[in-house]
C-alpha cells in the first residue's frame, strides 16, 4: 500500500469517528426544562407548590429533576425524582404564608444510552 493510500485511509477513519461522536452527542437535548411555583389550597390549608419538570427529546434513556423553595429568600424544602425515560417531575410543598415572597430552583440532568448528560438549572 502507498503512503498516500494508507494517510486516506486513515484520516478517513479519524474523521469518521469524529463525525458519528459530534453527532451523537449533539443528539441530546431537552424538550422541557421548567420551575413554577403556585399557591395551591388543599382542604382548609393553604400551600405554596414548586415544581420542576424535565424531558429530553427522543435520544434520552434516563432523567432527574431536584427542586428545591425558597421562602423571603431562605432554603425550606426540596424534592428529587430520577427514572428511567425521556421524563422526571418533582413537587415540594410548604405551608403559605400571605406575607413572604417565594421562589424556586430545580436542576435538571438528562443521559443518553451512552452514557453522556446533559445538565441545566432553571430558577422561578
Amino acid at each position: 500500500m502507498n503512503k498516500k493510500r494508507v494517510f486516506f485511509t486513515i484520516a478517513s477513519s479519524i474523521m469518521a469517528v469524529t463525525a458519528v461522536s459530534s453527532v451523537a452527542f449533539a443528539a441530546l437535548g431537552f424538550n422541557t426544562k421548567q420551575t413554577i411555583t403556585v399557591m395551591s389550597p388543599t382542604y382548609d390549608d393553604k400551600y405554596m407548590s414548586a415544581m420542576g419538570r424535565t424531558q429530553g427529546n427522543a435520544d434520552t434513556v434516563r432523567a432527574k429533576v431536584y427542586v428545591e423553595i425558597y421562602k423571603n429568600g431562605v432554603y425550606q424544602k426540596s424534592a428529587q425524582d430520577e427514572r428511567s425515560g425521556d421524563w422526571a417531575e418533582a413537587q415540594v410543598d410548604i405551608t403559605y404564608d400571605k406575607n413572604a415572597k417565594y421562589s424556586a430552583k430545580s436542576d435538571h440532568k438528562i443521559w443518553d444510552s451512552a452514557g453522556k448528560s446533559l445538565p441545566m438549572t432553571t430558577k422561578n
